[in-house]
């Protein structure tokens, strides 16, 4: 009887144990995935019913520090729950290290190497400011053109490499899987609504309609 009792005290114990601290980042993960679904909702729809109205005007032609925080709230819902369904599956802390490595790596290339060609680089002063970085300093010259080849084909490899990295862990807990899935779905939509007013015509993503570029240049000949 006592044998038995410990027992059942022990499940017990070990249910609260796995509660306590597996559910809470779950319910803040839920949480910051609905505040990035309806902040993606808001700017889409806003941008809709002034399309019409200002299509030049409402281009993206210097980033705010609030439109920097808004796209790095949406981006880490999925980097914080890689990290967590990492932290708790494997049985290093290397792993985490490592997608932290990666993630830095394409970062800092991307910024020396992709940014130097973009029109918000060269905007200012010696701070770079975009959605994406905000408030670094230009390191590296600014370049012009079109970025070259390998760089296309560099990024969308190097996006999908860093998305699949802890899909390992994940799979071990469909909760986090789920989050991460729709986190990066509202991510991707949030790009796509950016692409559609970003300045930075020469890139890929670009989203821009030819008459509203075309407009923008004309009047940005007039203005110099």
């Amino acid at each position: 009887m006592v044998i038995e009792y410990t027992k059942l005290m022990h499940s017990r114990c070990q249910c609260a144990k796995r509660s306590k601290h597996s559910y809470p980042p779950i319910n803040a993960l839920i949480a910051c995935l609905t505040f990035s679904l309806v902040t993606t909702y808001i700017r889409a729809k806003e941008g809709g019913k002034n399309k019409m109205a200002c299509e030049v005007s409402c281009l993206l032609k210097k980033p705010t520090l609030i439109d920097f925080l808004l796209g790095k709230l949406i981006a880490v819902v999925p980097f914080v729950t890689a990290i967590i369904a990492i932290a708790k599956y494997s049985e290093t802390f290397l792993w985490i290290l490592i997608y932290i490595g990666i993630f830095l790596l394409h970062a800092i290339h991307i910024y020396l190497k992709r940014c130097p060609h973009c029109a918000y680089y060269k905007i200012g002063g010696s701070i770079h400011r975009c959605h994406y970085i905000y408030g670094v300093p230009k390191i590296a010259k600014e370049k012009s053109g079109s970025p070259s080849r390998y760089l296309r084909i560099y990024s969308p490899i190097a996006i999908f490499v860093i998305t699949l990295f802890p899909v390992y862990w994940l799979l071990l807990q469909w909760e986090l899987l789920i989050i991460y899935a729709l986190s990066w779905g509202v991510l991707a939509a949030s790009l796509i609504h950016e692409c559609g007013r970003c300045i930075y015509f020469e890139c890929s993503m670009n989203r821009v309609p030819e008459d509203v570029r075309k407009a923008y240049l004309d009047a940005s000949e007039v203005q110099k």
